[in-house]
């Protein structure tokens, strides 16, 4: 990932990319490392049934990349949105003081300052439009548009809905890695073949986020991506984790 990074700051600074673009899939890429670090944190203290909680975040960076990148006269646009559209409600709220309703301004103008003429047009009806439950809205309506109008990988889907149950608290959603889910208490538990199966479905989403970012910005790279991939599938298949990642 470290490489990921550096290849891909080389690309922009040679103007392969664009710095909206840029900075969205940077940012991206932090919080999914993080999250990736949280969930192995969260099986080594005996945590793994609260990982799905994480994983659906992860899901959810996934398909924000591709409604950033998937379009690539949109990418400027779609970034801007994804790194400045939560900024909007700060320049009206009334609780928010003075001082920082300018500083957001001043944000966003500068930002704005980066896109095409046309794409500065789009992006101030945006900021004029009220917020939405998905940044993504409206070039997508919801998560399983995203996937379903960038043609991703189907099962991605059926592994965002299996996230979501524990995402929102579902009873069988905070079961589904709990090796014995009967046993109802609140101390840490080994869990170890719930531990594999989240440790191997978070590298699974990192690895999938990153042959995503290199496509774009870091095409010599893709195919040491697409390769750890299938390694990791091949590896999980022989394990016997479920679900067969070579499914995915």
């Amino acid at each position: 990932m470290i490489r990921l990074n550096e290849t891909a700051e080389a690309e922009y600074q040679g103007g392969q990319s664009g710095p909206l673009l840029h900075g969205a899939l940077l940012s991206m890429t932090g919080d999914m490392l993080c999250l990736h670090r949280s969930v192995w944190c969260l099986c080594d203290g005996g945590w793994a049934f609260a990982t799905p909680v994480l994983l659906r975040t992860m899901m959810d960076l996934i398909i924000s990349t591709l409604a950033v990148t998937h379009r690539e006269e949109d990418r400027e646009y779609m970034g801007f949105k994804y790194m400045y559209g939560f900024q909007k409600e700060g320049l009206t709220t009334l609780e928010a003081p003075t001082s920082a309703k300018e500083a957001a301004r001043a944000d966003i103008t500068n930002a704005i300052q980066h896109l095409s003429a046309n794409d500065q047009a789009r992006a101030k009806a945006f900021l004029e439009e009220r917020r939405e439950a998905y940044w993504y809205r409206p070039e997508y309506r919801r998560p399983s548009d995203v996937l379903a109008k960038t043609g991703s990988n189907p099962v991605l889907k059926s592994v965002y809905a299996l996230f979501s149950g524990a995402a929102h608290a579902g009873f069988a959603g905070l079961r589904e890695f709990r090796d014995q889910p009967w046993i109802i208490d609140s101390a840490p538990r080994a869990d170890k073949v719930s531990q594999n199966r989240a440790l191997v479905l978070s590298t699974r989403l990192l690895l999938e986020f990153a042959a995503m970012r290199a496509n774009v910005e870091a095409p010599a790279a893709t195919r040491l991506f697409v390769r750890l991939i299938s390694d990791l599938a091949d590896a999980s298949a022989r394990c016997q984790v479920t679900p067969n990642l070579a499914d995915l």
